[in-house]
Protein backbone atom coordinates (compact mmCIF):
# COMPACT_ATOMS: atom_id res chain seq x y z
CA UNK A 1 0.00 0.00 0.00
CA UNK A 2 2.90 2.01 -0.89
CA UNK A 3 2.23 5.91 -1.70
CA UNK A 4 -1.77 4.74 -2.19
CA UNK A 5 -2.99 8.12 -0.08
CA UNK A 6 -5.15 6.38 2.01
CA UNK A 7 -6.88 8.25 4.88
CA UNK A 8 -6.44 7.83 8.77
CA UNK A 9 -9.56 6.02 9.37
CA UNK A 10 -8.58 3.47 6.56
CA UNK A 11 -4.73 3.39 8.12
CA UNK A 12 -6.43 3.07 11.55
CA UNK A 13 -8.95 0.40 10.56
CA UNK A 14 -6.04 -2.06 8.82
CA UNK A 15 -3.13 -1.18 12.00
CA UNK A 16 -6.30 -2.11 14.16
CA UNK A 17 -7.56 -5.30 13.00
CA UNK A 18 -6.42 -8.22 15.26
CA UNK A 19 -7.48 -10.89 13.55
CA UNK A 20 -5.47 -10.60 10.42
CA UNK A 21 -2.55 -12.66 9.44
CA UNK A 22 -0.14 -9.67 7.51
CA UNK A 23 3.11 -10.29 8.00
CA UNK A 24 4.16 -7.44 5.67
CA UNK A 25 3.48 -4.07 5.94
CA UNK A 26 4.30 -1.18 2.86
CA UNK A 27 3.30 1.95 4.12
CA UNK A 28 6.05 3.70 2.65
CA UNK A 29 4.92 7.45 1.31
CA UNK A 30 1.77 7.85 3.14
CA UNK A 31 0.95 10.32 5.45
CA UNK A 32 0.96 8.50 9.03
CA UNK A 33 0.78 11.75 11.25
CA UNK A 34 -2.35 11.46 12.35
CA UNK A 35 -2.70 8.03 13.17
CA UNK A 36 -2.85 7.00 17.04
CA UNK A 37 0.99 6.21 18.13
CA UNK A 38 -0.47 3.77 20.22
CA UNK A 39 -2.39 1.94 17.34
CA UNK A 40 0.81 2.05 15.42
CA UNK A 41 3.19 0.54 18.06
CA UNK A 42 0.76 -2.59 18.32
CA UNK A 43 0.26 -3.01 14.52
CA UNK A 44 4.36 -2.83 13.95
CA UNK A 45 5.48 -5.48 16.44
CA UNK A 46 2.41 -7.91 15.17
CA UNK A 47 4.82 -7.66 11.94
CA UNK A 48 7.69 -9.47 10.49
CA UNK A 49 8.29 -6.61 8.01
CA UNK A 50 7.22 -2.63 8.60
CA UNK A 51 8.40 -0.12 5.46
CA UNK A 52 7.13 3.11 7.43
CA UNK A 53 9.58 5.26 5.38
CA UNK A 54 8.57 8.98 4.40
CA UNK A 55 5.56 8.57 6.63
CA UNK A 56 5.66 11.85 8.20
CA UNK A 57 6.22 10.53 11.62
CA UNK A 58 6.14 12.46 14.63
CA UNK A 59 8.51 12.00 17.44
CA UNK A 60 5.82 10.83 19.47
CA UNK A 61 4.67 8.21 17.12
CA UNK A 62 8.05 6.70 16.36
CA UNK A 63 8.92 6.71 19.85
CA UNK A 64 5.82 4.50 20.80
CA UNK A 65 6.87 2.32 17.81
CA UNK A 66 10.70 2.07 19.16
CA UNK A 67 9.89 1.63 23.32
CA UNK A 68 7.14 -1.56 22.23
CA UNK A 69 9.65 -3.13 20.08
CA UNK A 70 10.64 -6.60 22.17
CA UNK A 71 13.35 -8.92 22.01
CA UNK A 72 10.53 -11.84 21.54
CA UNK A 73 8.68 -9.64 18.45
CA UNK A 74 7.94 -11.18 15.38
CA UNK A 75 9.59 -8.24 13.39
CA UNK A 76 12.52 -8.79 11.32
CA UNK A 77 12.67 -5.36 9.66
CA UNK A 78 11.89 -1.94 10.50
CA UNK A 79 12.25 0.73 7.90
CA UNK A 80 12.17 4.22 9.70
CA UNK A 81 13.89 6.35 7.02
CA UNK A 82 12.95 9.46 6.22
CA UNK A 83 11.40 10.42 9.53
CA UNK A 84 12.53 12.83 11.81
CA UNK A 85 14.39 11.34 14.72
CA UNK A 86 16.59 13.70 15.84
CA UNK A 87 13.99 14.61 18.60
CA UNK A 88 13.59 10.76 20.11
CA UNK A 89 15.52 9.97 23.25
CA UNK A 90 19.04 8.66 22.64
CA UNK A 91 17.45 5.72 25.05
CA UNK A 92 14.80 4.34 23.18
CA UNK A 93 16.63 4.27 19.75
CA UNK A 94 19.43 2.27 21.94
CA UNK A 95 16.77 0.33 22.84
CA UNK A 96 15.29 -0.87 20.16
CA UNK A 97 18.67 -0.95 18.16
CA UNK A 98 19.74 -3.80 21.17
CA UNK A 99 16.75 -5.75 20.40
CA UNK A 100 16.69 -5.38 16.52
CA UNK A 101 19.95 -4.92 15.67
CA UNK A 102 20.57 -3.91 11.71
CA UNK A 103 16.97 -4.85 11.49
CA UNK A 104 16.52 -1.78 12.46
CA UNK A 105 16.47 0.85 9.64
CA UNK A 106 16.25 4.74 10.49
CA UNK A 107 18.03 7.96 10.45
Amino acid sequence: MQRTELSTEQMTSILSRKDTKLEQLWLNGNDLSSVDPAVLARAVNRLEVADLRDTKLSTEQMTSILSHVQEDAKLKKLWLQGNKAEDIEIGVVTNAREKLGNRLKID
